[in-house]
């Protein structure tokens, strides 16, 4: 398997099993992070074009593993808000946005009810998986 695409199934998976584990609503916003959640801190970031290759990968990890998941459980309801997180954020990148916009244009899911609510610390940890796996 080609390290981009073991890291983003990689990150799928803590994903999909921190939820899971810790539980949407049990989670507690770390200090700083929470209060300062629309914007992206400064770092480096990977190219577009890699940041486009990471992106499909995680989605189609997110996506293969929805279709393991039964329709309606808290789960799949988890994993399909990451899949619409991750996809936004790859059509930014595809629209010519630079990454940390991407991200921010990502986190736009977050205000609206559309797809579900997102919980606090599901945003962060969401916000905080893109960040990582798209800098260096």
């Amino acid at each position: 398997m080609k390290k981009g695409n073991f890291k983003a199934a990689l990150v799928a998976v803590i994903v999909a099993f921190t939820f899971l584990f810790v539980g949407v609503n049990s989670g507690h916003a770390q200090t700083g992070l929470a209060d300062d959640l629309f914007s992206v801190p400064a770092a480096t970031y990977v190219s577009s074009a890699e940041a486009e290759v990471l992106l499909t990968d995680q989605v189609t990890v997110l996506y293969n593993f929805l279709q393991t998941l039964t329709p309606g459980s808290q789960q799949y309801k988890t994993t399909f808000r990451a899949t619409v997180y991750y996809r936004t954020i790859l059509a930014a990148v595809k629209d010519g946005k630079q990454v940390p916009d991407s991200i921010l244009t990502g986190m736009g899911m977050f205000t609206t009810a559309a797809y579900g609510l997102y919980t606090k610390p599901e945003q962060i940890g969401l916000k905080q998986d893109a960040i990582d796996m798209l800098s260096y």
